[in-house]
């Protein structure tokens, strides 16, 4: 039977009810572009910093003020709020508020350091305030200790809360039996099989999702760069057409973007709104909205590079992959003998062109009921370049 999408009238009022500039957004945007603040501050910290995100109207442009180039007019600024020792050690399954703030319109040219551009300056409206703060647990809490695994009870269970406005929440406070929170953005039990799989419920009905997400069993690595990932939201999680809307995960379109993904966590991302998100309630619209960073966080935040090129104890350049998601010790593969003579073209021009203290990423991540494995290869190069 097909999950309701409209909020009925006997139910309680909208917690967004109140914020018209929120609701004028979500009526007239077709689609959003959502992209993390600052590659260049990505890459420098190595993770240290929280993430900032951006949600713009990906079919209208504004001018940076200061530069000659127009972006997609930003609507919100996500900004992360966690520990940053969870940051460097539980990267992507750290606990953590995030704060939707609502943009400042106008977006301003960032600084050069040593001839590279730091990117725009993106801020949020103070006079406008909050439009929604969403609360994820992390795996260092005893609650969700099993976060990352396969998800078979509810301490493995990745699920991000979302609140009306700015209340004065820590990360990991939210729990699902509260009545503060306005909706839940939830990987089922079983996780979906070979599909990361979200469920999606509010406040007044938290037995029956109102919608479904899901994605691609593979992605990421090496994948991304060619092909684009794609989430279905759906009312029905049997419909493989998308009725709510569709996030994308861009492949990279310049060669600022393509530094960005191989050097930091850095993702680009589209939503694209289909008619039936219109019939959704705010608290629906925004839950959908927020699921975006939700798959960020759990999917690819992890995406750190798990294949590196390295040396043999004879000093033969390999290349060292690793088999699991929660553990750094490398796996190799194949053993240099049981190298085949008829590699590809492309990894004897890593060879030539890479150094070997360059990490490479994985050839794809394969997602199995809410754990995530690199598909990875190991090679070994002849020293006599034969």
């Amino acid at each position: 039977m097909e999950a309701p999408i409209a909020q009925q009238p006997n139910k309680m009022a909208s917690p967004l009810a109140n914020d018209q500039l929120l609701l004028q957004k979500l009526a007239n945007i077709n689609k959003y572009t959502l992209r993390q603040g600052s590659p260049l501050l990505e890459a420098v910290s190595c993770g240290a910093l929280g993430n900032i995100y951006v949600l713009a109207d990906a079919e209208r442009k504004v001018q940076v003020q200061g530069r000659n180039e127009e972006v997609p007019i930003p609507v919100f600024v996500v900004k992360e709020e966690s520990n940053c020792c969870l940051r460097l050690c539980c990267g992507g399954h750290q606990a953590l508020v995030a704060r939707m703030y609502h943009a400042n319109m106008q977006p301003k040219a960032g600084k050069e350091v040593c001839g590279i551009y730091s990117g725009h300056v993106y801020e949020a409206d103070p006079e406008s305030g909050v439009a929604m703060t969403m609360d994820r647990d992390g795996c260092c809490h005893p609650r969700k200790f099993g976060l990352g695994c396969f998800v078979c009870f509810a301490c493995c269970q990745d699920e991000m809360f979302m609140h009306a406005g700015g209340p004065d929440i820590k990360p990991g406070d939210t729990r699902a039996e509260d009545t503060t929170w306005m909706s839940r953005s939830a990987v089922p039990i079983g996780g979906g099989g070979f599909h990361p799989t979200f469920e999606f419920t509010t406040q007044d009905n938290k037995e029956e999702p109102f919608a479904y997400a899901s994605g691609p069993c593979c992605f990421g690595g090496w994948m991304e760069f060619f092909r684009e990932t794609v989430f279905k939201y759906t009312t029905n999680k049997d419909d493989e057409e998308a009725n709510l809307a569709e996030l994308r995960k861009k492949t990279p379109k310049s060669i600022g973007e393509l530094c960005a993904a191989l050097m930091t966590p850095v993702d680009y991302y589209e939503i694209d709104i289909k008619d039936d998100f219109r019939k959704l309630s705010p608290e629906q619209q925004m839950t959908i909205l927020g699921n975006g960073i939700h798959v960020d966080y759990m999917l690819f935040e992890n995406d750190k590079g798990a294949c590196g090129l390295s040396t043999d104890s004879q000093g033969n350049p390999k290349c060292d992959c690793v088999c699991t998601t929660l553990s750094s010790t490398p796996i190799h593969a194949r053993q240099r003998n049981a190298v085949p003579s008829h590699l590809p073209v492309c990894l004897f021009l890593f060879r030539w062109f890479l150094p070997t203290s360059l990490a490479l990423q994985t050839l794809c991540l394969m997602y199995c009921a809410g754990c995530v494995m690199p598909c990875t290869i190991s090679c070994v190069f002849k020293s006599d370049d034969s």
